[in-house]
């Protein structure tokens, strides 16, 4: 009897037949019942996962929601619905503008107080931020992909602060 493979969402992804394995569905191996050495399929999707697919290359047969670790750029990427793999972006919190910051990063100046998000063409600076400890009002940041908000939750808000 065939295994029925499903999607986390409940959708049937694939009918496995019994004593075969399926490697154009996903990136793993999916393998059937009563197939033999599944041994080695069953332990290289482990490391697989384990690894986020470390490669140059992207996997094979992507399914949304898949992460995969790029080295030829050494960024964690995602896929999504739009069919393509997108960095998942990275925060830096350090006194000076750290090396190696690509766009989409999130560098926070633990000196200034500013937070810095590297755009297309250049680093802009986007909003101040409250450190645990300093006394200043605290400010929420609500960062979405082609927004950033700021608002103060204390008497003065750090736009324009010079900070």
């Amino acid at each position: 009897m065939a295994y029925t493979i499903k999607n986390a969402d409940g959708t049937v992804l694939l009918n496995l037949v019994d004593g075969t394995t399926d490697i154009k569905t996903t990136s793993l191996t999916l393998i059937g019942k009563n197939t033999d050495a599944y041994g080695t399929a069953l332990n290289t999707n482990l490391v697989n996962i384990l690894q986020n697919f470390a490669s140059i290359y992207q996997p094979r047969a992507p399914l949304t929601g898949q992460l995969w670790y790029s080295k030829a750029d050494g960024r964690l990427k995602v896929y999504t619905l739009n069919g393509i793999f997108e960095n998942i972006s990275t925060a830096f919190i350090s006194q000076g503008q750290p090396g190696g910051l690509k766009q989409g990063d999130l560098w926070i100046d633990s000196e200034t107080e500013r937070a810095v998000r590297l755009g297309p063409m250049e680093l802009r600076t986007s909003f101040c931020v409250t450190m645990p400890g300093a006394p200043r009002p605290a400010v929420t940041v609500v960062l979405t992909p082609f927004l950033l908000i700021e608002r103060s939750v204390g008497k003065r808000s750090c736009a324009g602060s010079g900070r």
